[in-house]
């Protein structure tokens, strides 16, 4: 602190001093010396404008921003091939190369029924059964009816009544199930499926018994009990 009041004391001093060198140059009529901390400016140079703000400083350049990113193309899902339509094979018997029409085959009538065995008269002819049914339409016998019945059983009085026929008519070895399904349709009118028939002899055999095979098929007659059994049925 007592130094910078020396020196403030200091340069007060030299201002009085300073101040009453301009009072004496000035009564004198001397000119007012420089300040010898003055300094001189070059003059302004000619055609520009007294007061042109000074340029301001050029900034830095900026840095330049980073281009902006590319986007990827997104890949491309490969689109699913449709199966080729397979093409109809041409027909190796036609002589012309024609094609078969695609598509499934109609089903015959015959393929509603329960199969090939289960069949009715109506789709049966034996030879056998022509030759027994020209034999009751000669002799004219008893026709068995649908309401006949043999131990309380409408198929087995048909079936009795079918081998009672074929024994007249010579038939010693009897008839196969197809034999009397054709029979009972020819001569009596009354449809009786194979199957049927076929049970009826198998489960009744005190009337009706297994006689001579005919390739994958059996025979059927009646027994001496069975015969007696038919009496009512086809007088």
């Amino acid at each position: 602190m007592i130094v910078h009041r020396l020196l403030d004391a200091f340069f007060r001093g030299l201002d009085a001093v300073d101040a009453a060198r301009d009072r004496v140059d000035q009564l004198l009529g001397r000119e007012p010396r420089p300040d010898p901390w003055a300094v001189d400016w070059p003059p302004p140079e000619a055609g520009a404008p007294a007061d042109a703000p000074a340029a301001p400083p050029e900034s830095p350049p900026s840095p330049a921003a980073p281009p902006p990113e590319a986007k990827k193309p997104e890949a491309k899902k490969p689109a699913k091939k449709k199966p080729a339509a397979k093409k109809p094979v041409a027909d190796a018997a036609d002589p012309d190369g024609a094609k078969k029409k695609a598509g499934r085959k109609k089903k015959s009538s015959s393929s509603k029924r329960k199969g090939s065995v289960d069949r009715s008269g109506k789709d049966i002819s034996t030879p056998r059964a022509k030759r027994v049914a020209a034999h009751v339409k000669a002799e004219q016998l008893r026709l068995v009816t649908v309401d006949d019945e043999t131990e309380g059983k409408k198929v087995l009085a048909r079936v009795v009544w079918a081998l009672a026929a074929a024994r007249g008519a010579g038939e010693a070895e009897g008839m196969t199930t197809k034999d009397v399904s054709a029979l009972l349709s020819d001569a009596a009118d009354i449809e009786v499926f194979t199957t049927n028939i076929g049970r009826a002899c198998r489960d009744h055999t005190d009337l009706i018994e297994a006689a001579a095979p005919e390739g994958r098929s059996k025979r059927y007659r009646l027994t001496d009990q069975g015969a007696e059994a038919a009496k009512p049925l086809i007088q």
